[in-house]
Parts: C-alpha cells; structure tokens; sequence
C-alpha cells in the first residue's frame, strides 16, 4: 500500500537507486546501516530506527523524494532498540557529583513510541563512575534533545525533553527525593523539535525554553513561561528562517544590549548552503526580536554554540557541520564565526577547521587548563563506530585551533557535554552515542588527552 512521506519508518522500494541528486550517498548509507536506522538490501530501504537526529542531519526527507513505492512492513517483528539523542551534565540530586542526563528514543521498527529520560546519577562514593540509569518515560514520540533548569526557583533542578516527532515538550518536575522526578507533562510545541535550550528570554525572572524546528517551515520556536503559573508555558512562538528547517539553536547576548538574542542554524532545501539566523531581540520591547540576519556557516550546519572564542570580551559562534549536501557545496568540521569587533552583533566569514565526516554536535570548554575555549566535536563518521574530535586552541594564535585529535570506539555519536565528572579539577567528556552513554576521562599527566571512552548507565 502506498505511504506518506517521510514518517513513520517502513520498508520502501527504490526504483532504481540514484546515488546522485535526491539520494544519501554511500558514505551515509554505511553508517546509518550500522546504527540501525536504516539498512540497504539492494534496492530495498529498511527504516527501522527513527534516531531523530541522525534523521535530521542525513536529510531523509531527500531520500524519501527518490522513493517509487514504500509500503508497510509486516512480515518481521522488530526488536526494541534504545537510541541515546542528546548527553546533558548537572548535579540533579545536590549530593556534589555531576549527574548524567540522556534524552532516549525507544525504536521499534514502524512503530513509533515515546521513549525516555534517563537519568544516570554520579556515584559520590566512586568518582567519575555512575549508577544504573532510571527511565522516565516522555508523553510524546522520539526524544530528540534534553535540558536542564530550575524552572520555578524551588531550589531542585528539572527536566525538559523535546519530543521530535510528537511536536511537544515532555516537562519532568522535580520529586519528593533528590534526583527522582514526577510523571512528565506534555507541552505542545508544533514543528519537528530537534534541540531544547532553557533561559530567561524576556527578562521576567522565570526560565523559558527555545527550540529549534526542524520542519520544512521551521526555525526557532519559543515557550515563554506563564508569568500567573509556574511550571506552565505559554502558546509557541516561532521565528521563521526563510522556511528552511533549523537543526539547532543557542542563546546568547550578541550585541552587548544586556537581552538574550537567539541563533539557528540552518541548511537550504539540499542540505547545502547552511548559514546561522541571528535573531536579535528587540531590546525596548523585551521577548520579541527583529527580523533575523544570517551568516554563512558551512554545509548542513547540526549544532551551533556561543562562546567567547578568541578571549576579546565578544561572543563568537561554533557551527557543527555535517558535511556537503545534495549538490556537493559547502564544508564539513566545525565553522568559527569571530564576531566583528568593529561591528557588534555582525560576523566575520567562518573559518573552518576539519574534524571526522559528518560531525553532529559540538561542545566548547578550556580542556587543557590554559585559559582558552577548546572544542569537541562528535560525528558520525568513520564508519562503523563515529568519533570524538578534539580541537585544542593554539595558545600562540586567539581564536585559531590545531589539527584534530580523533577517539574512535563508539555506536556513533549524537551529543557531547563537558565537565569534570570524576573531581580532579580537569575537565571530561560525557557522549550520547547511539548505542549508551559513555564518558571520556582526561588523562591528568596529559592536559586535553583522554582514556578510552567507558559505558555507563546500562
């Protein structure tokens, strides 16, 4: 029987197969087969996975468009597969140890079920190790990202994960013990939600959230907290990009006016020609912003950051790129955008610097303890296993990076986080990988050097 584009997963029959325009080339191909999302048999297209990530940066809706016939798969039971999107670090339980939380895709071929929240509290009495992760279930389908605040001001920290397929939010407050949280409320959204960052938008005191729409007609949507109900949000309000879909957002002050301003990255209809949309807030009338200014980034942009890259007081902008689209334009690795010192709130054309293909997420953080911003950057090539790229800043040049240092050995990397997880004073790296949560501890002989990526949580 004929099916709709895209969603949800079945078995489809290309005819033929065109590695050319409207197709995800080999490359790609390989290393979604190897996570399980989707697997070629010849001519056949077996989705079985729906990794929302993975999904968003290997431009499915492009392979969908090449499809002569898709139809229902009946004839195999799909086993459950649990697809860890997204790594945030905080300490949910106040006992002094950073705790893990995963926002996780419960995958079962065709079927599409709401997945979880796993929260992997640290073990205080053994640093730098975890306990077995509590699942708390989301009200909406294929968690796609997770963040972290304290919503009402009560003191304890809770949870917010975006459900990418449902168009909704699912908010876990905090429960009575430390670190344990209350049945999720679901909170509409609209759009394809692929990224959740919190923050006080509008200046009234109470966290808000934003979101980047990964829909055809996406860009960043907000949910300002109601200012009569804590915990309760408000109707989305969203910030169009030129109806180009948005991988990704960060917040930030950009142009020094004290209002938070708002960037999404982007991509064009192939997955080329990515760009980052500043929208900046207007500053006499706090929560709505004008209309957005783009820069170019480089091609199929899936993460962006903010941070004070060079050490002149500006912020800069950190762009995770996939990697060329379609038509073959554009860079992959990781994209620095200086902001122009002579005019605030503009940028300077990327510099882009080479990681492992098809890079997913970045983080930024002084690894090595000499003052400068370093990036990590998690991608999903090489095939089969991914990588986490180290990119130290070269301490004699502010805002320039040396040669990538790669770790390989994981289920393909989908989220990267930062921070000292065993208490050595040195920071570490936390990675959603496809497959688990695992944790990179710095080698403490060696600044910005890292063991081998261990498994926790399971």
């Amino acid at each position: 029987m004929p099916c709709p584009v895209p969603f949800p997963a079945r078995q489809c029959t290309l005819e033929p197969w065109n590695a050319g325009a409207g197709s995800v080339n080999p490359a790609e191909r390989s290393a979604l087969r190897r996570t399980g999302v989707l697997r070629m048999e010849g001519t056949a297209v077996n989705i079985q996975s729906r990794a929302p990530r993975l999904l968003a940066a290997t431009g499915m809706g492009l392979l969908f468009g090449a499809l002569a016939s898709c139809h229902y798969s009946s004839d195999y039971t799909y086993p459950t597969i649990n697809v860890p999107n997204s790594v945030a670090i905080a300490d949910v339980d106040g006992d002094g140890s950073p705790d893990l939380l995963v926002a996780t895709t419960a995958d079962q071929g065709i079927a599409q079920n709401p997945g979880f929240a796993n929260v992997i509290l640290g073990n205080h009495s053994s640093p730098g190790t975890f306990h077995t992760g509590v699942h708390y279930p989301t009200t909406g389908n294929n968690p796609s990202s997770m963040a972290v605040a304290d919503l009402i001001r009560s003191g304890s920290l809770d949870l917010v994960v975006a459900n990418f397929a449902a168009g909704s939010v699912s908010v876990f407050m905090h429960g009575a013990s430390p670190g344990t949280y209350q049945t999720a409320v679901d909170v509409t959204t609209g759009g394809q939600p692929n990224q959740l960052l919190i923050g006080d938008i509008n200046g009234d005191g109470k966290p808000d959230l934003v979101l980047a729409d990964a829909s055809a007609s996406g860009g960043a949507i907000i949910l300002f907290q109601d200012p009569a109900s804590p915990g309760k949000f408000l109707a989305p309000t969203k910030l169009p990009v030129n109806a180009n879909s948005a991988a990704a957002v960060a917040i930030g002050d950009l142009n020094g006016d004290g209002a938070p301003d708002i960037v999404a990255a982007t991509s064009d209809a192939n997955g080329d020609n990515g760009a980052v949309y500043v929208f900046y807030q207007n500053a006499t009338t706090r929560g709505t912003f004008l209309a957005p200014v783009s820069f170019p980034a480089g091609a199929q942009p899936q993460a962006v950051r903010i941070a004070d890259v060079n050490g002149d007081g500006l912020p800069d902008i950190v762009v995770a790129n996939f990697g060329p689209g379609v038509a073959g334009n554009g860079s992959a690795g990781v994209s620095v955008l200086l902001q122009d010192a002579a005019n605030p709130g503009s940028f300077l054309a990327p510099v882009t610097y080479a990681a492992q293909p098809r890079a997913i997420d970045v983080a930024v953080a002084d690894l090595n303890g000499d003052g400068k911003p370093d990036l990590v950057v998690g991608s999903l090539g090489p095939a089969p296993t991914g990588s986490v790229s180290v990119l130290l800043q070269d301490p004699a040049r502010p805002g320039v990076f040396l040669a990538a240092t790669s770790y390989q050995g994981f289920g393909q990397p989908l989220g990267v986080a930062i921070a000292d997880l065993n208490g050595d004073g040195h920071p570490d790296i936390a990675v959603a990988d496809g497959v688990s949560a695992t944790v990179m501890l710095q080698i403490a002989t060696a600044p910005g050097t890292f063991a081998q990526a261990v498994q926790v949580g399971n």
